[in-house]
């Protein structure tokens, strides 16, 4: 907790005093000579913060850490409350356009007060590390990122997709396939696969359900994972695949689930079931069509297996044994000796390691992990390892567990074990985003700024030495290589979850309305109260603004919690604290189990928010108006919403410190012409990282933006854009690049009368972008006339995805895209292209690896794609054929088909067994969905 306070009262003296965001505000009240000398103090202010830091990450100080713990964690504690305090009424200032002389001298004073008892916990430590027999010499800054070995966040790195395949059990998921296949019996069959947590049962069924024997074998595959505390809804929706549209209910869902599977022979994947009211809920929605359709269904519980089962005396139980020892020396040899190339002089102690593992696969990839943890490994390093573990030998296997995962996170540097906390405010078995993921951390403020390095960089490297560690798994890679999302094991999330409130980090508003807070306490609806005062604000103000209450509910020290998640069904219940303790309440992020369901937030439940309130996230909430009074949050910086409120009410220049700006437009607007009414955000948001809005748009700012990284939404009309495209160079750190055009801006007479060339200046100087690594290009509305719209003959050359939608580009452009030397993805989407032959050259698309056309009207195609891995058509109807080609890319591991032609999904299949023919082997996989007559 010491080390989040310290690394977060860090980032905000670097980015609101030092860097160029608090120049506007900070010194009004003088000239050059008081900037300077102001910054010379604050300058010397964040050095003595440093050492601060180091002194916290440096190992060889772990008793005075501990002497000091209490003390280093009030000051720093007091220090990031007051300055943020005056950081906050100055903007509130700012907005006012007050005189800010006095809140300035204010906020200088404070910051003297906060070098006076910083610079007497230095002398402290001299004093305490005289008494442990350390040096007295102030501690010296370490390297940019401790313990992480940079490498690439990417496929390259060690962290293959192979990192997650199956070793050993290989006798169980024959028995499961043979099941499943072979199986003379047409009636509909449940396979249970019994074990304790961390054994393996969700990889084995992964494995299963990727097979390609399984893939061919049935019409229909689905997988929903239900956890604990299991809901209806989110069932439904997994099973469906597919995003809900508000306002439909769980019968909707289920009947749609029933039309999906009904004559399918359909394969049913039920993950992580703990109680038998899941099974009941959702069995009754599986048709039985007497065609061999099965359920998979794994759980730690055997009395969930037998209750699933029923009468039947088809359905099968696996008991998911442990790994034998050659099983486990298998994985831990892949983890260690393969992925890592460590000498074979460890083998002797690392098996002496393993058999403290006792063949569980979780603990054997989380002590590998642990093991290749260090920059320099060693013998004894190795040797106490053992150590630790061999004094939880004569544990029950789930506690020796336990105990592992503590011992993996005690040797974790300072700096990810809060990243890896922050894993906690995720629902049980969520995906996780990981550029959500690491937006949140820098908001937080959890990553060090080194070197000038790239903040989000820097998250993807602490993201990756988690999961190198064995902490974190990866879920799902994007087209480019990148990891897309990720989650923990649920022993993983249940560790995460008790050690941040032990560290009295998170609060947990489960689905039940209930506060689940400190450590053991909950607040629950009290017998006599209706659900309506329940859900009433007044009444929970009320209730959490006693002060003995918030001592009994937050833990050790009477203070609030910094982080907030709320899980419940309803939005309606305010999160509020008392006057005393507000300023630790940093965070809110909801996960409604209500998914899809509108819901109002009212001005009296924002009034009663902590004004330093840092990380708003409702973007899974479907908000049907916004309080006016959120702009008075001015210390957010990341802020998420999903609304169909009108945008231009809101004063967003107030929210000055913002850096991630999420919204995404619902409701009867949202399909018609909301993206071209812009808003003006850009100039007025020094501090703008990432801007992501969903129909809706930005405009074009006046001046330079040297942080923003992303933006989904540009919008470029005729008045605002035709041909000033040199507006691009205020964006010289963009990496992602959105853009709306809008066409009809500009008639065809005026077109015709300018000629062919006024066409081209939509996009004129695109290709000065130099880091731009990823653009879309949408034409929201349909084009009545062709050629209005080309592509830039400059492009960025380190573009490695690109997305085009609504352009009606003639196949004559496609040779400037073939040419990009770092493309990797290519999104083809409705009527991008017009024509109805695409003819490739043998000279292009070098790297591109993923390729998604969806609705395109072209007939006939010519392919050289070399290294193609993955292709995906949606709805390409008049297209018959694959080029034969394709036989020859031998990259190729996917064509996937929705709503495409049953001839064409022929000519997949041949493709299929051509190579099957030509090579002995395929690693082609052929789905196809939807198929049209």
């Amino acid at each position: 907790m010491d080390f989040v306070l310290i690394t977060s009262l860090l980032n905000t003296l670097q980015i609101n005093l030092l860097e160029r965001f608090g120049k506007d505000i900070l010194f009004w009240d003088g000239g050059r000579d008081t900037l300077i000398r102001h910054k010379e103090k604050i300058e010397s202010l964040r050095d003595k913060i440093r050492n601060l830091q180091a002194f916290l990450e440096d190992s060889r100080n772990k008793i005075t850490r501990r002497v000091l713990e209490s003390e280093i964690r009030g000051v720093a504690r007091d220090a990031e409350d007051k300055i943020e305090s005056e950081l906050h009424q100055l903007y509130l200032m700012f907005n006012e356009s007050v005189d800010v002389v006095e809140p300035s001298e204010s906020l200088y004073q404070t910051l003297k007060q906060v070098k006076r008892k910083i610079t007497s916990i230095e002398r402290r430590i001299q004093i305490e590390s005289k008494n442990s027999s350390h040096s007295v010499e102030p501690p010296q800054r370490r390297n940019a990122i401790e313990n992480i070995k940079v490498g690439s966040f990417s496929k390259t790195s060690s962290s293959e997709p192979e990192n997650n395949v199956m070793v050993g059990c290989a006798d169980q998921f024959d028995t499961i396939v043979c099941k499943l296949t072979t199986s003379l019996s047409k009636q509909l069959q449940v396979i249970s696969v019994v074990g304790m947590g961390g054994i393996g049962k969700t990889t084995l069924i992964k494995k299963v359900f990727e097979d390609a024997t399984i893939a061919t074998h049935f019409d229909v595959r689905a997988w929903a994972t239900v956890s604990q505390k299991h809901n209806l809804r989110e069932m439904l929706i997994q099973l469906l695949g597919s995003n809900v549209t508000n306002g439909v209910d769980n019968n909707n869902l289920a009947n749609e689930l029933r039309k999906k599977l009904m004559g399918q022979r359909y394969l049913i994947v039920m993950d992580d079931i703990w109680e038998t009211k899941a099974w009941d809920d959702i069995h009754g929605y599986f048709p039985e069509d007497f065609n061999g359709s099965r359920i998979l269904l794994t759980t730690r519980l055997k009395q969930v297996a037998d209750y699933s089962a029923g009468s039947g005396n088809n359905n099968l139980h696996i008991n998911m044994r442990f790994l034998n020892p050659h099983e486990s020396w298998s994985l831990f040899y892949k983890k260690v000796f393969e992925e890592k190339n460590f000498s074979i002089e460890f083998e002797t102690i690392g098996r002496g390691i393993l058999e403290n593992c006792q063949g569980l696969p979780l603990t054997i990839i989380v002590v590998a992990g642990l093991l290749t943890s260090f920059n320099e490994p060693s013998r004894t390093q190795w040797e106490n390892i053992a150590e630790n573990l061999n004094s939880f030998l004569n544990t029950h296997q789930e506690e020796k567990c336990s105990k592992i995962l503590s011992l993996s996170y005690d040797h974790l540097p300072l700096h990810l074990k809060v990243c890896f906390l922050y894993f906690g405010i995720f629902p049980e078995d969520s995906m996780i985003c990981v550029k959500k993921l690491i937006m949140l951390w820098v908001a937080e403020g959890f990553l060090k700024f080194e070197n000038g390095e790239i903040m989000e960089k820097i998250g993807e490297t602490y993201l990756q030495d988690l999961v190198d560690r064995g902490l974190v798994q990866i879920v799902k890679w994007s087209c480019d290589g990148k990891i897309k999302s990720c989650k923990l094991h649920d022993l993983l999330h249940n560790f995460c979850l008790e050690e941040a409130r032990r560290e009295n980090l998170l609060d947990v508003i489960n689905e039940n309305n209930n506060v689940e807070v400190g450590r053991v306490h909950s607040l629950s609806k009290p017998a006599g109260i209706g659900l309506a005062k329940f859900l009433d604000p007044k009444y929970w103000i009320q209730k959490l603004g006693s002060k003995n209450h918030m001592r009994m509910s937050t833990g050790l020290d009477g203070k609030a919690c910094r982080w907030i998640s709320s899980q419940s069904i309803h939005l309606g219940s305010p999160i509020s604290i008392n006057h005393t303790s507000h300023q630790e309440f940093r965070s809110i992020l909801y996960f409604p189990k209500a998914s899809g369901l509108l819901a109002n937030y009212s001005s009296q439940t924002f009034r009663f928010y902590p004004k330093l309130l840092r990380v708003m996230d409702l973007s899974l909430c479907d908000l049907v108006d916004i309080p006016s009074e959120i702009v008075n949050l001015v210390s957010l910086r990341y802020l998420a919403l999903r609304t169909n409120a009108p945008l231009k009410d809101y004063k967003w220049f107030m929210l000055r410190r913002l850096q991630t700006f999420i919204i995404e437009t619902i409701g009867p607007n949202a399909p018609g012409e909301v993206w071209k009414s812009p808003i003006d955000i850009l100039d007025n948001m020094p501090q703008l990282r990432h801007v992501m809005f969903r129909k809706s748009s930005v405009c074009l700012p006046k001046w330079i933006h040297h942080n923003l990284q992303s933006i989904s939404c540009l919008y470029l009309c005729a008045q605002r854009s035709w041909g000033s495209m040199g507006n691009y160079i205020k964006f010289p750190c963009l990496k992602k690049l959105g853009i709306y055009i809008d066409i009809n801006s500009v008639s065809k007479p005026k077109l015709l009368n300018e000629g062919p060339s006024s066409s081209y200046d939509w996009l004129n100087g695109l290709g000065k972008f130099s880091g731009l690594e990823y653009l879309k290009i949408d034409v929201p509305q349909k084009v009545n006339f062709h050629d209005v719209f080309r592509l830039p003959t400059s492009f960025p050359l380190n573009i490695k995805k690109l997305t085009l939608q609504g352009t009606c580009l003639p196949w004559d452009d496609m040779a400037i895209i073939a040419t990009l030397p770092n493309l990797e993805a290519l999104k083809l989407k409705r009527k991008a292209f017009c024509g109805s032959e695409w003819k490739t050259t043998e000279n292009g698309f070098y790297k591109l690896k993923y390729l998604k056309i969806a609705v395109l009207d072209f007939k006939h195609w010519s392919a050289s794609f070399p290294v193609l891995e993955c292709l995906i058509l949606d709805f390409c109807r008049k297209l018959k054929k694959f080029p034969i080609e394709f036989a020859d890319i031998t990259t190729l591991q996917l064509i996937e088909l929705t709503r495409c032609d049953s001839s064409l999904v022929t000519s997949a299949k041949q493709i299929h067994e051509k190579q099957l023919e030509c090579l002995g082997y395929t690693r082609l996989v052929v789905r196809d969905y939807c198929t049209l007559p």
